[in-house]
Order: structure tokens, then sequence, then C-alpha cells
């Protein structure tokens, strides 16, 4: 009779020991990890002295560089990594690309990386973590640096999905032939490719771990059900994007509607939205909360309207810091946005409390003109899909700096 091995009498017993860790390198449910948690085997840098591996996460901290898979080429995948920052970091992760040995990626899509970056040292960048860069920018922010918090992108023949510590930001469906930005890059095509990080700057330090893919059949069809847009509001809104100008509509009410109706009509326009409520429409402190609770932690801005003169007494301070910012009629004390702007009495307000000016359906291209020229912000509105307020916003060539983002609290 052969003698029982060590390993077959543990397996007779049922104490077989794990599969040492190493073994995490096998596909798993169909999910197949891009990094080896020790070293930059399998990843290519166009330049090198920005990339390093420490504690078990991929490093960036550098001067500008991209660091490349070269493993293989996907069309329709799941991507999710786990990613730090640092405070005012600004990164990315780059999916249907190509090496390139310089510059920024021409080819393929990029998902920001950015909770506290700045524009050239003079004010934060306004596209979050979890914007499809120029695409579909998302404007709040959802995390922070120091934290570790996972993006998972999915892409399925014609749709692109970002998703947030799983909270669905990004819902984007290409249409044919492809919108892009004037002067973008006409590699900004969904195809296939591979993927890489960004070390964008000096000052930027961010941290990449647990890489992996799971990669979906190169036949799979899109699954949303709507049509994707593609006529001149959509073009206008891409130019927009592109030049870092938040498409927000600050003014969007529930009226009945589901929550998740608005939001999903908000990612399938890309006009990013705040959810309000009529400070006459909620009786008290304990219906403004309860307001805020159904859209905590939802993708979209939340402000009040306010309406009458008893706003300011009827809230208590507590609940009225719980709103992103507080719209109204003129630019009274607590106002952080005056609707509908079109007075120049307005403008002299806004400017000496810091009030934004909302560009409506009354405001014209002079009044603006005036406006920026006094120093004041502004925001998009006017209903519809902002088409007039952004007809107007770019032929007075206003940029990022000119435009107000709520300050997160």
């Amino acid at each position: 009779m052969t003698p029982l091995s060590r390993r077959d009498l543990l397996a007779t017993l049922g104490l077989v020991l794990p599969p040492p860790r190493f073994a995490a390198a096998e596909p798993q449910d169909g999910w197949v990890p891009l990094f080896d948690g020790g070293s930059l085997s399998g990843w290519k840098a166009n330049q090198p002295a920005s990339w390093s591996v420490a504690g078990g996460a991929i490093v960036a901290d550098g001067g500008r560089s991209h660091l490349f898979y070269t493993g293989a080429e996907f069309k329709n995948f799941e991507f999710s990594a786990e990613v730090m920052t640092r405070p005012h970091a600004n990164s990315g992760i780059f999916f249907h690309t190509v090496f390139q040995p310089d510059g920024w990626p021409a080819e393929g899509f990029q998902v920001e990386v950015n909770n506290t970056a700045l524009v050239e040292g003079r004010g934060p960048e306004p596209q979050k973590t979890g914007s499809l860069f120029g695409v579909r920018n998302v404007y709040k922010q959802f995390a922070d640096d120091g934290d570790w918090f996972t993006l998972l992108l999915t892409v399925r023949d014609k749709s692109v999905q970002v998703r947030l510590n799983d909270l669905l930001l990004v819902d984007y469906l290409e249409p044919s032939p492809p919108l892009r930005a004037a002067g973008q890059s006409k590699g900004r095509v969904l195809g296939r490719g591979t993927f890489a990080l960004q070390c964008h700057d000096p000052g930027s330090k961010a941290q990449f771990r647990n890489l992996r893919v799971r990669r979906l059949p190169d036949t799979i069809a899109s699954p949303t059900v709507k049509a994707p847009l593609a006529d001149g509001v959509s073009q206008q809104i891409l130019d927009l994007m592109a030049r870092t100008v938040p498409v927000v509509d600050y003014r969007v009410r529930l009226e009945g509607r589901p929550l998740d109706e608005v939001l999903d009509d908000s990612r399938h326009t890309g006009i990013e939205c705040g959810i309000v409520a009529r400070s006459d429409e909620l009786a008290d402190d304990r219906e403004a909360r309860r307001f805020l609770a159904s859209t905590k932690d939802q993708p979209c801005f939340v402000g009040l309207e306010a309406t009458g003169m008893d706003w300011r007494t009827k809230f208590s301070a507590d609940v009225l810091r719980a709103f992103d910012y507080v719209v109204g009629a003129n630019g009274g004390e607590g106002i952080d946005l005056v609707a509908d702007a079109s007075s120049d009495s307005e403008i002299d307000a806004a400017v000496r409390r810091g009030t934004a000016l909302e560009i409506g359906s009354h405001t014209t291209a002079d009044f603006v003109q005036r406006a920026k020229a006094a120093g004041a912000r502004f925001t998009l509105g006017g209903g519809g899909r902002l088409e007039r307020s952004m007809s107007i916003a770019a032929g007075c060539k206003l940029e990022w700096r000119d435009f107000f983002i709520p300050e997160r609290k």
C-alpha cells in the first residue's frame, strides 16, 4: 500500500491550506489582475522616473507621464481599480488607448481622477473624479484625498458606464458618427485598445492598486435603450466641456418625477443637475431634512429655492448649511445664486456679496458682458437643455473661472 503524502493526509481530513497568495494572479470569475502588487511587469511608461511600486500599489509621483498596460488590448470589458490621491492631485485612467512616447494620449478616453486639483494653481479644476473627461463631466466631488476609492468602468459596444464606489456617475452612449468637441483628437472614439494611468504633473501624487479586468464578448450590445443624442445642443455641451466650463442646471425640480428618472435624464444629456426644493413647499426643518435625506449620496447637487420672505427664519442654520446652495430671485443675504438675472443692480449686488448670476431666459448677452467685466460669476439656466444660455456663454467667451460651482461642505 502506497503511503499517503502529507498533503493527501491533510486533504482527507479537510485541512488543506488555501493556495499561496500569488495564486490570486489566476483569473477568478473572469477577472484577471493587471498588476502583480510588487513590480511594473506588464506595464510600460513613457517617462519611467515618474512611476514606482510601494506598499502593494503603483505610485505616480513626478513629471508628466503615462503608464501603459502592455499585456493585451480590449474592446468590451469591466475594469476595476482602487485609487488614492494626495491633496491637489490630478490623474486619470485611460482606456481604448495605445502607447505613445510623449504627450497626452491622443487615442481613447480618460476617466478623471481629481478631487481637489487646481487649474494652474488659480482655482479648483471643475471636472471631478469619475468624469468621462470632456464627454460627460461630473462637477460634484464624491471622493476624498487620502482615502481609497474604487472606480469601475464598463464598456459594452458604444456604451460607457463609470461608477465611483458603486455610484453610477456616467452612462454615455456614443452616437454614430461620433461627436467630438472642436479641436478634439479624432482618436476620441470607442474601438479597442489598452489602459494607461496618468501622472499629470510633479505636484500630483496618486496610487493605484487591485487593478483588474474582466473581458466581455466583442459582440455584446450596448445596454442603453435610449437613442444617443447627436444634435446641435449635444455639440454645444461637448464644446463647453472641452473648455472645462461646468454644464449644470441648478434649478431642476422633481415635480412628481422619481429622482432616478431625473438622474437618468441627466446622465443621458450630459447636463449635471441641481435638484431644488421650494422653501414654500417645506413646512419646517423636519420636512427639509426629509428632502435632503431623499437626495443624499446621489449624483447631483441639492439646493433650496428661496421663495417668500420667511425662509431665513423657517429653517435652522444647520439645515440651510446642509444644502449645497440657495437660489433666489434677488441677491440678498444667504443667497448663492440669483435666478434669471437681468438688471444692473443685480450685478452690483452679486459682485459685492460674491453671489452668482444665472444666465436665464431673460438674460441678454450684453448683460453678461457687463457682469463679466465687473467680475461676476455665472451659471447656466433658462430651461430646456440650456441651449440659449450655452450660446450666450460661448458668444461672451466665458471660461471655467467665470462660473460658480458650490463649495463642498
